[in-house]
């Protein structure tokens, strides 16, 4: 019986040791996934937050390629720079690997769609972007897929097709301190379609 414990104890060990070995291996792999060129150099940072590698150019601006992992070695973000200016995609994930945002940067700007996903992986939000300007459609779907708001933005300010008050029970809702509320963008569309539907 000593001896079948000891198996059981050492391969607990053992099992252990590796989830620890990949985990590291994958974040001493991580600085391997970042090229910078030649105009910067690669910087490594780990702490107790995971391990950021990214590069810097000579004025200590970032410039190219950004990664950052959990402590459990899960991919965290991926972005990019231009001597200091967030440019292309950047995605952010969770650490069970599940991406929860995408967005798109030119010049610094949102540029493109951004979307956030809830945690079951459906989408959440899509909203379009021109230069830093709300421009194109915004969708909103619940967890269970089922769109929620579907509406365009020109210029920023709110037009097309929004729900009317009588949706407002199938607006998603959070509980902030015992009271139900509504997040932000939902409120939004709930004030403008209100005012719209007032005015008519």
């Amino acid at each position: 019986m000593f001896t079948r414990r000891s198996s059981r104890r050492t391969r607990s060990y053992a099992l252990l040791l590796a989830s620890v070995v990949s985990v590291a291996s994958g974040l001493a792999l991580a600085d391997e996934l970042v090229e910078c060129g030649s105009s910067a150099e690669l910087e490594i940072n780990v702490g107790s937050r995971g391990k950021a590698v990214f590069c810097v150019d000579a004025e200590g601006a970032l410039n190219g390629p950004a990664r950052e992992w959990y402590p459990n070695g899960v991919q965290r973000t991926s972005d990019h720079w231009k001597y200091g200016v967030k440019v292309g995609v950047w995605i952010v994930w969770d650490e069970a690997g599940r991406k929860r945002e995408e967005r798109s940067f030119a010049d610094g700007k949102l540029h493109g769609d951004e979307t956030l996903w809830h945690a079951n992986g459906k989408r959440r939000i899509l909203t379009t972007y021109l230069f830093g300007i709300r421009h194109g459609p915004v969708l909103q779907w619940d967890e269970s897929g089922e769109l929620l708001v579907s509406g365009q933005f020109k210029d920023d300010p709110y037009r097309g097709l929004f729900p009317s008050p009588p949706l407002f029970d199938r607006m998603p809702t959070y509980r902030t301190q015992g009271k139900r509320s509504l997040n932000f963008l939902s409120a939004m569309i709930l004030l403008m379609s209100t005012r719209n539907w007032k005015a008519s």
